[in-house]
């Protein structure tokens, strides 16, 4: 073999060195020896295997300083005395302050007492100076690095095991509730329409009214029943979706006819004129989404101001249903939030509700590829915008959905 051809083999092992991506680690170095600082950053800069960004700093304000004005360190090496401080002192006041990042002790004493010091205080290890090489030290540092990188990967695995589980336990018990409350809802809404047929209470107006608050309090529990399962199957990944043609004007104008019979007093001005006999879309969730925007508009609203519901259409097959009333209305303030999980506006706490009606509603339309938006004026009215997309979108995305789940 010539000279020319070891050099080129010399030459490409060096390029092909330098070329490999070398794993990366970011370590803060505190010692207030000026020459320890230096000589342990050598240490670690000069490694081949790795690439070290070191960042020296000398005394106790200047680590809290370092961590709080910059990203933090993958792990810090740590002088065990300061002058007038101590690495116990910072290792402490990390722990205190929540950091969760592994420390090596530097000491110059090398003992039991040491050692048992640094692990009580939370030490991932400790390294007596001058008694230890570069190679040493790189290799201390690493495997610091990645043990505390493992703990923490295997806790969040276990947290993420333990709230699934809970969340299982927690959907479990939701249904349970769900159905003991149920059923005695059901006998007290079958014996009131019962007894609202009887000849004496169909005739006392008194008792007709007494009987209508029992039926809409029912249907009030009802549907808080149902709205808190939905946001337990929602949260848990096991909510229905299950999409179909049907007729979306009859489902509208049969849950009008329900409200007004429920709240007679009120007045609902209906316009259906753009909305589709035939919709495809999960028929249930479209209810639960209807008659939470109907409900809200009854809830803050008063008698004397009809609410209504206009339709529109577009071109593309899309159309919009605009729930208006001239109730109480929502602030400057609160508008932004209106939607988001368990928010109840400033001007609502005097009224019943969980605080997850909107933030269904708007995740069912999401699922339909929809959206809601509310537009509103304190003391003025809210008027509830839903735009729900063309079903042939809705139709092809949903079949588009069951054949990468049947490929996989």
């Amino acid at each position: 073999m010539t000279i020319c051809s070891i050099q080129f083999i010399v030459v490409y092992v060096v390029v092909m060195r330098m070329s490999e991506k070398r794993k990366e680690y970011s370590v803060l170095l505190v010692d207030d020896s000026t020459l320890d600082r230096k000589l342990h950053s050598h240490m670690l800069m000069r490694s081949e295997e790795y690439l070290f960004d070191v960042k020296e700093v000398s005394g106790f304000d200047d680590v809290l300083s370092s961590l709080k004005n910059s990203q933090l360190p993958d792990i810090i090496l740590l002088d065990l005395n300061l002058g007038n401080a101590s690495g116990i002192d910072i290792l402490l006041l990390l722990e205190g302050e929540g950091y969760e990042i592994p420390v090596i002790l530097v000491t110059v004493e090398d003992s039991d007492k040491v050692a048992i010091l640094a692990a009580q205080a939370g030490a991932e290890d400790y390294l007596v100076k001058g008694a230890f090489n570069a190679k040493h030290l790189v290799r201390r540092v690493v495997s610091a690095i990645e043990r505390h990188k493992h703990r923490q990967h295997i806790q969040v695995l276990r947290e993420d095991t333990q709230g699934k589980e809970a969340s299982k336990q927690q959907l479990d018990f939701a249904t349970l509730v769900s159905h003991e409350f149920r059923t005695p809802l059901a006998i007290i809404a079958t014996s009131t329409q019962i007894m609202r047929r009887y000849p004496l209470v169909s005739e006392h107006k008194e008792c007709q009214k007494h009987l209508a608050k029992i039926m809409r309090a029912v249907r009030h529990m009802d549907s808080m029943i149902t709205s808190t399962m939905d946001f337990s199957r929602l949260e848990t990944g096991k909510l229905a979706f299950a999409p179909a043609w049907f007729d979306f004007h009859a489902l509208l104008e049969n849950i009008i006819d329900d409200y007004q019979q429920l709240y007679p007093a009120y007045q609902i001005v209906f316009d259906g004129s753009a909305v589709p006999v035939r919709y495809f879309g999960d028929h249930r969730l479209c209810q639960e989404i209807l008659e939470n925007i109907f409900s809200n508009a009854v809830k803050y609203s008063s008698q004397e101001n009809a609410i209504h519901c206009s339709s529109k259409s577009d071109a593309d097959g899309a159309f919009g249903i605009i729930i208006s009333d001239q109730g109480r209305g929502i602030s400057a303030n609160d508008l932004d939030h209106v939607g988001t999980r368990f928010f109840r506006g400033s001007n609502a706490k005097d009224s019943d509700g969980t605080g997850i009606g909107l933030y269904l509603a708007r995740r069912f339309m999401q699922l339909h590829h929809g959206e809601l938006s509310i537009s509103s004026e304190e003391g003025r009215g809210t008027q509830v915008m839903l735009k729900f997309a063309s079903s042939t979108l809705a139709e092809a995305t949903n079949l588009q959905q069951q054949k990468q789940a049947g490929a996989a």
